[in-house]
């Protein structure tokens, strides 16, 4: 009888000392679990906030950019002889060149819309200006080739498919030139809407795209 007391001491004994084992040893773990949400916390909280300030830096440029050509007057301008109509910045220089007009010096374009801040130099240099509409009968896989290496995306104009064209412009004419293309064909005629200028800035994107935005052909 004696011995059954023992024994049964013995086993009350050994089922404490593993209760407390484990209640040790999920503190343990709990202490070790929060350590590592204290040590991991912070590093998660900074690369949050590192791609929170990356994404408010582009919002406040792109709103920046937006209230700048909100102080920009836009007019409309309707180019009767491809019979189509675009908002254009009031003020800003302009030519319309017809394909009489083109015959003796550029005999592979139809029409030029061509727009700029600054007075147009003419045909006598490789800048024809900061924004033109060119339309002419130039294949359109030979244009892109032009434009190799660019960043290329589907786009509408006017209501046509059309294709986007982005990148930078390094070579003996020019270091640093932003440009922009779309391309895209009605009629059997390719229009192309450029936007090219060294060191662009935002404002002048957002007026370009604007002007893009707003063709329209007229009914």
């Amino acid at each position: 009888m004696k011995n059954k007391f023992i024994v049964l001491f013995l086993v009350c004994v050994l089922v404490l000392l593993v209760l407390i084992g484990a209640s040790c040893w999920k503190g343990e773990e709990e202490e070790q679990i929060l350590e590592n949400e204290n040590v991991n916390y912070p590093a998660k909280e900074r690369i949050d906030q590192n791609v929170n300030i990356s994404q408010k830096e582009q919002i406040k440029e792109l709103e920046e950019a937006s209230e700048e050509i909100e102080s920009v007057n836009f007019v409309p301008y309707t180019n009767k002889a491809m019979n189509y109509t675009i908002l254009r910045p009031d003020r800003w220089y302009w030519q319309h060149f017809t394909k009489g007009e083109l015959a003796e010096v550029r005999p592979d374009i139809n029409d030029y819309f061509i727009t700029d801040p600054k007075p147009l130099p003419g045909f006598e240099t490789d800048f024809l200006g900061q924004m033109f509409i060119e339309v002419s009968e130039k294949d359109r896989e030979e244009l892109a080739k032009n434009l190799d290496g660019f960043v290329v995306a589907d786009a509408k104009v006017g209501g046509f498919d059309a294709k986007r064209y982005e990148g930078i412009i390094n070579n003996e004419i020019a270091q640093n030139k932003k440009v922009i293309e779309y391309h895209f064909e009605k009629g059997g005629k390719t229009f192309r809407l450029v936007y090219n200028k060294i060191n662009g800035a935002e404002k002048d994107e957002a007026i370009f795209e604007k002007m893009v935005k707003s063709f329209e052909f007229n009914k």
